[in-house]
């Protein structure tokens, strides 16, 4: 049997190639430790930790305003009321701002248009920008449209006629807000909210907890993909949908149209001992449960009293729970909505 012997005689240019892939290497980790040590790497933007320094720009707006848009990109946005007769809008930052990496404000009538700065997404994160404005304490602006990236929003009284918030990775927050129709849209955060009032109120978050708490809301949709969903108040018209979070909500109003869905959640709802409602409840592995008495109208089949209105609910595998309350009661702001005569 032939024996072969095999010689390995590196080259020069393996040699210098192995050198070249070890200082990558050392880069790249090197890059990685000093990403993290400042604060702006990639656990940084998910986790979106902001420290924000002292104000860098500014802009008082005397005229009326109507119109707010922001189109904001990295950084937290808050608006506010407070005592005064002008709009004030200002920002802050953690690390020094130039004439191209501050917000840009145009004024065109009464349209405002606040942009994250002049040169737009590109400029980097690590200037840790928040947005800050304060709108006079009577004033209800006839829209407000906010757009942001990496951005928690915080709303505080900011009443619009038409009210746009979106979001990628960040919450939204508000509270004493009256809107005739509003939409809130966030990927991966939480909406939530407290003492509002709304004609039309649509929300959306794919990966985040609807927690609403004192609230009116006559057409109210709702969807959370993963996230629980709990409402507080009263509503007229209620459509919610949840893959797996569960769905909570009740109301002292009498309703006209529910319809709720879940996949694997489960699905409790408190409804006025008075509801006149027909529909069906469906669930594949999971229980019904209800002190409400139906008419025999066969198997799933839900109605109660004069069968008005819809009453629809369906899990996959999560237990329904349909609860009686009490006899309904009145509410001036639907009855506002309605155009109705309310009594001061």
């Amino acid at each position: 049997m032939k024996k072969f012997k095999f010689d390995f005689k590196p080259s020069v240019s393996l040699f210098v190639l192995a050198f070249a892939v070890i200082i990558f290497a050392l880069m790249c980790i090197s890059a990685y430790n000093t990403g993290k040590e400042s604060n702006y790497g990639l656990n940084e933007f998910t986790e979106r930790t902001y420290e924000y320094g002292e104000i860098q720009s500014e802009k008082i707006i005397e005229s009326t305003v109507q119109n707010l848009t922001v189109n904001w990109h990295r950084g937290d946005v808050q608006i506010v009321k407070r005592a005064g007769t002008t709009t004030r809008i200002y920002e802050k930052a953690s690390a020094k701002l130039d004439e191209n990496s501050h917000m840009e404000v145009t004024l065109e009538g009464t349209d405002v248009v606040v942009n994250w700065s002049e040169e737009g997404a590109g400029l980097s994160k690590e200037l840790g920008k928040c947005l800050i404005i304060e709108l006079p304490l009577d004033k209800t602006l006839y829209s407000l449209n906010i757009k942001a990236g990496d951005s928690s929003i915080y709303l505080d009284g900011t009443d619009a006629y038409e009210l746009s918030v979106a979001t990628g990775l960040g919450s939204i927050q508000f509270k004493k807000i009256e809107s005739e129709e509003a939409y809130f849209n966030t990927s991966l955060g939480d909406v939530i909210g407290e003492n509002c009032d709304f004609e039309s109120l649509k929300v959306r978050s794919t990966d985040g907890q609807i927690l609403f708490t004192g609230f009116n809301a006559y057409d109210l949709d709702l969807f959370s993909g993963t996230g629980e969903i709990n409402f507080k108040g009263d509503f007229a018209s209620f459509k919610a949908k949840s893959y797996s979070g569960n769905i909570t909500a009740g109301t002292t109003y009498k309703p006209k149209d529910i319809n709720v869905s879940s996949t694997s959640g489960n699905i409790v709802l408190t409804l006025p001992a008075n509801i006149s409602a027909k529909g069906e409840y469906n669930t594949v592995s999971g229980e019904f449960v209800t002190d409400f008495t139906f008419k025999d109208k066969g198997e799933n089949v839900i109605a109660i009293s004069s069968e008005e209105n819809e009453l629809n609910l369906t899990t996959t595998s999560g237990n329904i729970t349909l609860n009686m309350g009490e006899k309904s009661v009145e509410n001036l702001y639907f009855k506002k909505v309605l155009g109705e005569d309310v009594e001061d």
